[in-house]
């Protein structure tokens, strides 16, 4: 038999044989997708005109979670769920291991009709595709939409969804309600999207 060439340290075999790192990772999962699960009501009582485009589409949540996300655990709550590209409307909460939350606004290009892009706090915009769906904030794609004054972004025409998005610190966890909510309040005052009108009345 071939003798392995991977071998562990005595640290890494030190802490694969300790359970009490995988039993509190579970144990911090669980309670931050309830935080996100609470936040997500919250805003939507008061935003749902902003989160769902057709009147018949529900309150829809989905909370999907992996272990790989640029080598760290993560978690991520829809609403409303995404039935498929075309998606009008979607706020979305995502929790990365190690680094922090963000608040995620996606609204397709096609209905908005009104928005203003200068003197956000703290909003990051997507500018093309390639980070329609990252998470890291440090990539170049994504252009900070307050601290530099002399940027003046224009909605930008190589996505098929304009991407607000907003950082929260990990130790802000438990505010993180309170923080979506002021920042949709903010959203909804820059962004207006059309829907389509009722049939019959």
């Amino acid at each position: 038999m071939r003798k392995s060439t991977i071998n562990l340290t005595k640290k890494e075999l030190l802490f694969a044989a300790d359970s009490f790192y995988p039993i509190t990772k579970q144990k911090v999962l669980r309670k931050i997708s309830v935080l996100m699960d609470g936040a997500v009501n919250d805003i939507y009582k008061t935003y749902q005109n902003n989160l769902l485009f057709y009147e018949n589409e529900g309150f829809i949540k989905k909370l999907s979670k992996g272990e790989n996300y640029k080598e760290m655990p993560y978690l991520v709550m829809d609403t409303p769920q995404i039935s498929g590209p075309g998606f009008k409307t979607l706020f979305r909460i995502v929790f990365w291991w190690g680094h922090y939350f963000t608040l995620n606004y996606y609204v397709h290009h096609s209905v908005i009709t009104d928005i203003k892009l200068r003197g956000w706090k703290k909003t990051h915009l997507c500018s093309n595709m390639s980070c329609l769906w990252e998470n890291d904030l440090e990539r170049q794609d994504f252009i900070s939409l307050s601290s530099n004054k002399k940027i003046s972004p224009k909605m930008p025409t190589d996505v098929s969804h304009l991407r607000l998005v907003r950082k929260v610190k990990i130790e802000k966890a438990e505010k993180l309600h309170q923080i979506g909510i002021e920042w949709m309040a903010e959203v909804s005052e820059r962004i207006n999207i059309k829907k389509p009108e009722q049939s019959g009345s």
